[in-house]
């Protein structure tokens, strides 16, 4: 299939939206997950309740590569000021490159789909699962080749809760209002 240039003009318009809009929605949550878990960080890389988390996997999931994009742009405009521009650099490629791996597993070996119909609670929980745990393994590991960390099992746990935890909290109230609308619509 041979493309016209206005048509490669307009997939590439998608994917530049589609990286703007999900560092966007990285930015704003967050700035709101430093607003209302303020003080559950073990560490500047690890909180106790990670909600950017769910877009992390959401964002992946729907959106797929300019997805991995949008979250390393977001996580740059979010990186502690100071911080080394090559551990910078790192961390975001994680930011991105964890949930893609994390997606892609699920969707080849749960057979999930990019439109997220037919996943079950069973599903979302999996998905969340393996979202945290490459999340965590992968950060984790990063850090300490660059010389950041140590091996240290509470950092990779924190991630891995944190990550769990803001997936699920994220999930629970978007299946919450979805709920209310759907039961708004129907009364």
């Amino acid at each position: 299939m041979t493309l016209t240039l206005r048509q490669c003009a307009q997939i590439a318009a998608r994917h530049i939206a589609t990286i703007f809009g999900v560092a966007a929605v990285w930015i704003v949550f967050f700035r709101l997950n430093g607003l209302i878990f303020y003080g559950l960080d073990h560490s500047v890389f690890a909180s106790w309740i990670f909600l950017p988390a769910a877009v992390r996997i959401l964002a992946v999931l729907i959106f797929e590569t300019p997805a991995a994009w949008g979250l390393m742009l977001g996580a740059f405009a979010t990186s502690a000021p100071g911080t080394d521009m090559s551990h910078v650099l790192a961390i975001c490629f994680m930011s991105g490159f964890a949930p893609y791996v994390a997606v892609r597993v699920c969707q080849k070996y749960m057979g999930l789909s990019s439109d997220l119909s037919g996943m079950g609670v069973g599903d979302i929980i999996r998905l969340s699962f393996y979202g945290a745990l490459s999340n965590a393994v992968l950060l984790n590991l990063t850090l300490f080749v660059l010389g950041t960390t140590h091996i240290d099992l509470v950092q990779v746990g924190t991630v891995f809760v944190g990550d769990l935890l803001g997936t699920a909290l994220v999930i629970y109230a978007l299946a919450a209002l979805l709920w209310l609308l759907s039961s708004r619509r129907k009364g």
